[in-house]
């Protein structure tokens, strides 16, 4: 079937999806810009036609092909649409769009339950962890040669792979790091990505006398990132929302240890103690405390990252997860059809 994918632009989020389709036996269509308004929805419906509406987030281009009057749809959360902030400024779009959606694709069983307390029908709900590469992302045979090719020997290395925005909380990881390298030796911590805080984050670090145990990368490809992941100790996220987050599970898959917010979507992957540790949202102490207990016993780091690959392995093998998009677009046309 001719699947039309609409999104407000995720460069690897879109390619997994498009290719994701295309692995399900069906034909993507994308959008060459992404739709400002019901006008532009509905010029592409006419012009595509196609056999089923893939859109999210709810509040945005979801939102969009639903007031369009497109059917099929398939609205995809993307986790902050129905667990976050986001959700408090757009919960109007969301009911508007629920009702009017034929299936919905949810990464994680905590926005399930807010879909269903929101009136979705929960036989409409499809819980698909959006998943990694178990290829791409995986263990590398000897973590100390990797950090010794980044100019990484005899550090402990601390990784952050999230946007500079503030729903991100990167201003929490700095200074939590600031706090633990206060107390030990030997840490470094590196920073991948770049946004708006970028430059208020590298002046604290200055600030801090830390400059000589950061390093901020910038925003590198997917493979550039599997391969820092490989070379890291301890992987680090403040978000103040989330759903199952794609990195967090990509530093899973190559066996490192996560020490992360406590919320919704990082409590069903994060077992505390087992496969990493959670800290309250915005308490830079605590996640000072929680690096230097895991940074600290590289037996248990050894352990949680062992644990964190099997978990991800039965649970968020993309290869596997995405083959469910063709039961996802069949069931949306069988809700479509009942209703017309």
């Amino acid at each position: 079937m001719r699947v039309l994918y609409l999104s407000p632009g995720h460069p690897a989020h879109d390619a997994r999806f498009v290719e994701a389709i295309e692995a399900a036996g069906h034909q993507p269509i994308t959008a060459a810009a992404c739709p400002r308004d019901i006008g532009d929805v509905q010029r592409l419906l006419l012009e595509t036609r196609p056999d089923v509406v893939h859109a999210g987030p709810l509040g945005t281009l979801a939102w969009l092909a639903a007031q369009a009057g497109a059917r099929p749809l398939v609205a995809v959360s993307w986790g902050f649409d129905l667990l976050g902030d986001t959700r408090d400024m757009q919960e109007d779009r969301v009911r508007f769009t629920l009702p009017r959606t034929d299936a919905l694709l949810v990464d994680c069983h905590a926005a399930a339950e807010v879909a269903t307390d929101l009136g979705m029908a929960a036989d409409r709900i499809f819980e698909i962890p959006w998943g990694v590469d178990l290829e791409l992302f995986r263990q590398g045979p000897d973590r100390a040669a990797s950090r010794a090719r980044h100019g990484w020997h005899g550090k402990t290395m601390v990784l952050s792979a999230r946007a500079h925005e503030p729903k991100y909380g990167l201003e929490t990881i700095v200074q939590g790091f600031i706090i633990a390298n206060a107390s030990q030796s030997g840490l470094h911590l590196v920073v991948l990505g770049r946004g708006s805080l970028t430059e208020k984050l590298v002046e604290e670090v200055r600030r801090s006398g830390s400059a000589a145990s950061v390093s901020f990368l910038g925003a590198v490809g997917n493979r550039e990132v599997a391969d820092y992941l490989r070379a890291a100790d301890v992987y680090v996220s403040a978000s103040r929302v989330d759903g199952s987050s794609v990195t967090l599970l990509e530093a899973m898959a190559t066996g490192l240890p996560s020490v992360v917010t406590d919320i919704l979507g990082n409590r069903e992957w994060i077992e505390p103690g087992a496969t990493g540790l959670l800290f309250p949202v915005g308490d830079a102490p605590a996640l000072g405390t929680a690096i230097l207990q895991v940074a600290g016993d590289a037996s248990l780091r050894r352990a949680m990252g062992a644990r964190a690959r099997m978990i991800v392995e039965e649970r968020a093998n993309w290869r596997e997860n995405r083959v469910k998009l063709d039961a996802l677009y069949r069931a949306a046309l069988r809700v479509a059809a009942s209703a017309s």
